[in-house]
C-alpha cells in the first residue's frame, strides 16, 4: 500500500516534474483494460490523463491511496491472511472515508445511508463501470446495524479488535517465557494463539465473503474474477470555522488494485529488465 498526494498550491519545478512522470505516457482511450496494468493506469481511466494538472480545476487536494497488493480471487484471499488483511483494510478506510462525509461522527442516520455521496469505479476486463453510491449502496453486506437498523460501522470490527488485543498479550507472554526457558508455558500460549488466530481468520473471511457480494451485485453475475480495480473517490470540502482562510475541497480516491502489475515490477527489478 502507498500514498501520495496531488495540490493544486506548488511549484513550477514541482508541475514540471509531473508533467515529465505523467504527460508523456499514453492516453488510456488507446490502451486496452489489462490486469497487469499499473494502478495509476486505472486511476488515469478514471480521473482522465492529466488528472495531475490541476491548475484549471475546482480541486484542492487529490489524495491517492492504492492498495496495490489485491486480489480478485476469493479462495486465494480467504486462503493468505495477508493478502485477505489488505482488503480488510481498504473496506475499512472506505468507512473512514463516509465518516469524514459524516462530519466524523460513526452513527449514520438513515436519510444519510441513502445519500449518494461517494463514487465507486469498477475496472473489469470489459472496461470502466462507475456508480454513485451511498454507504448502503455499497457497504450494506459488510456492515453492522444497530438497533433501529442504521450503520454503526464494519462487520466484526468489534470482535476483531478483542482478538487482536488478546493476540498482542500472547505474544507479549511468549516473549517473556521464552527468555526463561518455560517451555511448557510456551506450548500452551502457542495453542491459544492458534485458536485466536483461526477465530481471526474466520472473522476476516466473513468479510471477505460479504464484499464478494457486492461485486457480484454491481458487476451483476457470479463472476468477478475478470474485475482488476475497485476504486472508491470521497469527496469533501474543509472549512475554517473562523473563516480566515479559504475553503479547500478535495477529493480521496482510494484504490484496491490487483497484484498481478505488482509481480510484474517485482520481477522486472529483481532481473534488472
Amino acid at each position: 500500500m502507498f500514498e501520495h498526494s496531488f495540490t493544486k498550491e506548488r511549484s513550477d519545478v514541482v508541475n514540471e516534474s509531473l508533467e515529465k512522470v505523467f504527460g508523456k505516457l499514453e492516453p488510456v482511450s488507446k490502451m486496452t483494460p489489462n490486469r497487469f496494468e499499473l494502478p495509476i493506469t486505472s486511476i488515469r481511466r478514471i480521473l482522465g490523463d492529466k488528472f495531475y494538472d490541476m491548475r484549471n480545476g475546482n480541486t484542492d487536494i487529490i489524495r491517492l491511496i492504492v492498495c496495490d497488493n489485491g486480489g480478485f480471487n476469493i479462495k486465494d484471499l480467504k486462503a493468505n491472511f495477508k493478502k485477505g488483511n489488505e482488503l480488510i483494510q481498504f473496506i475499512s478506510m472506505c468507512y473512514q472515508g463516509y465518516i469524514d462525509l459524516n462530519n466524523g461522527i460513526t452513527n449514520f442516520t438513515k436519510d444519510f445511508m441513502e445519500k449518494p455521496n461517494a463514487k465507486l469505479c469498477i475496472t473489469s476486463l470489459s472496461g470502466l463501470a462507475n456508480y454513485d453510491v451511498s454507504i448502503e449502496d455499497f457497504l450494506a453486506p459488510c456492515s453492522t446495524y444497530d438497533d433501529n437498523h442504521n450503520i454503526i460501522g464494519m462487520k466484526n470490527m468489534l470482535e476483531i479488535s478483542q482478538v487482536t488485543a488478546e493476540i498482542n498479550k500472547i505474544d507479549e507472554a511468549l516473549n517473556q517465557m521464552r527468555s526463561v526457558g518455560n517451555d511448557r508455558a510456551i506450548e500452551t500460549l502457542n495453542e491459544n494463539r492458534n485458536e485466536l488466530t483461526n477465530k481471526m481468520v474466520n472473522l476476516q473471511n466473513e468479510i471477505i465473503d460479504s464484499f464478494f457480494e457486492i461485486l457480484m451485485k454491481f458487476n451483476n453475475t457470479d463472476n468477478v474474477h475478470d474485475i482488476y480495480d475497485v476504486t472508491v473517490i470521497f469527496g469533501n470540502q474543509y472549512v475554517d470555522p473562523e473563516g480566515k482562510q479559504p475553503s479547500i475541497i478535495g477529493n480521496t480516491v482510494i484504490c484496491y488494485h490487483d497484484v498481478a502489475s505488482k509481480n510484474v515490477t517485482v520481477l522486472k527489478q529483481k532481473f534488472s529488465l
